[in-house]
């Protein structure tokens, strides 16, 4: 029988979409939301993931981007400011959309959580905003 285990993180990140024709071609921050669902079969003891191991998996990914810039490599204006000035930053080859975000996060987090061997399905719902995401699932 498959079990769902859930965990919540939270971190603040600017960016900013030079392509866009809005305000969100400024500068801008977020106060991000992140719910990882996690979907298995229990061990022996009744534990499908234990949360301490969620925690071990995402905190490196989520502390990587926590209070950083996430930045476009094509993105030269920004990106040479942000050098210049020694600020956090994130370099990435694509526009730091939702879309776009989620699967950086997804990426990194795939291979840990399909090595535990015991779980078939991992869902990311990202909150950019408190009523606007963007979700993937993947089947591992």
């Amino acid at each position: 029988m498959n079990i769902k285990v859930s965990k919540e993180f939270h971190w603040e990140m600017s960016h900013r979409l030079p392509f866009h024709n809005g305000l969100c071609k400024n500068i801008h921050g977020h106060t991000y939301k992140l719910r990882i669902d996690l979907i298995g079969t229990p061990n022996i003891n009744g534990i499908m993931v234990d949360f301490y191991d969620i925690e071990s998996i995402m905190r490196p990914i989520i502390d990587k981007l926590d209070h950083s810039f996430l930045v476009d490599d094509k993105d030269t204006i920004v990106l040479e400011f942000i050098q210049n000035n020694g600020f956090k930053h994130e370099v990435i080859p694509y526009h730091s959309t939702s879309e776009n975000i989620i699967n950086y996060i997804a990426d990194r987090a795939i291979p840990k959580f399909k090595a535990l061997g015991n779980i078939v399905s991992m869902s990311i719902r990202l909150h950019e905003t408190p009523d606007a995401f963007a979700e993937i699932t993947v089947n591992l």
